[in-house]
């Protein structure tokens, strides 16, 4: 009996994969910088919105405790559902309350930050300073300004290097995930394994809990399509970032730009292209940044 299951699981990446392209095809098509800009304001509005009630959460001021149900501790969850996913949303809008400098711009940032702060997500915290070191290189080219960054990066590299037992600790559900995930990858690692074959697996990294996602959303990419897959993505990405205008007038493409490149960096700990609301947002900065 040769016969296999039909991996359902393979619809919903598919008809993702469908709609990104299609919505890729329109944005990129239609869109002028006069869209992009008015869409950093419903960003910056919706991330005003998401922190405020999140804050309010951790301090017990919570519209949502009757009708909600919480798994987190922290309780800073609002419509997404999680804290790190907040965290990671979160992060993702620190770039766009950088491009005015009023007093509106500056509450909105100092709220997503302490939202960030409090979701405890040590990847949106490391994220989030990505963000702004990305911008504020763009921003801001004078030599001091890159020293300052390259000596803030140096003594944080230096500071991990020097405390390795405590990041180890704090990844150790995650590294012990991506030992069992590498394994599976190397059974097809040229061409992969198919969209959704991650979730057929039902992996346990941790007592009485299976993994859904690689918590790496590069090392999925590569199960699922392969090197040659993830070869071909990097390549369009790549492509995206020489290409980039980088012209000092470009305030809102550096925008875009600085929160692509932490989009980047969250897959590097997290799943958020199968997290709707950070799938779109990293669609949106890939589309600004191509078209800014």
């Amino acid at each position: 009996n040769n016969r296999q299951a039909v991996n359902l699981f393979i619809l919903e990446p598919m008809l993702h994969f469908i709609f990104g392209l299609w919505a890729t095809y329109i944005v990129l098509s239609y869109f002028e910088k006069d869209d992009y800009i008015k869409i950093t304001k419903v960003i910056c509005l919706s991330s005003l919105l998401i922190s405020s009630i999140g804050i309010l959460q951790v301090f017990g001021l919570d519209i949502f405790g009757k009708i909600a149900r919480y798994n987190h501790p922290s309780r800073i969850c609002v419509f997404l559902d999680n804290p790190n996913i907040v965290g990671n949303y979160l992060c993702l809008t620190l770039p766009f309350f950088l491009l005015k400098e009023n007093r509106r711009f500056i509450v909105g940032l100092i709220l997503a930050i302490i939202g960030i702060i409090l979701t405890k997500s040590e990847l949106s915290i490391a994220c989030a300073i990505v963000g702004i070191i990305v911008y504020l290189l763009l921003v801001n080219r004078h030599i001091i300004t890159r020293i300052a960054i390259s000596l803030f990066v140096l003594s944080s590299g230096l500071w991990i290097f020097l405390n390795q037992k405590l990041v180890i600790g704090f990844m150790s559900n995650r590294l012990s995930l991506w030992k069992m995930a590498w394994i599976k990858f190397k059974d097809n690692p040229i061409f992969g394994q198919g969209l959704g074959i991650f979730k057929t697996w039902e992996l346990v990294n941790i007592p009485d809990a299976k993994a859904l996602a690689a918590h790496n959303d590069w090392l999925e990419i590569a199960i699922m399509l392969g090197v040659l897959g993830l070869g071909l993505l990097l390549a369009i990405i790549i492509n995206s970032v020489i290409k980039f205008n980088y012209k000092i007038d470009n305030r809102v493409g550096f925008s875009y730009f600085a929160s692509f490149i932490t989009f980047l960096f969250l897959m590097l700990g997290s799943f958020p292209l199968e997290v709707a609301p950070l799938a779109l947002f990293g669609l949106l900065n890939w589309w600004g940044t191509e078209t800014l």
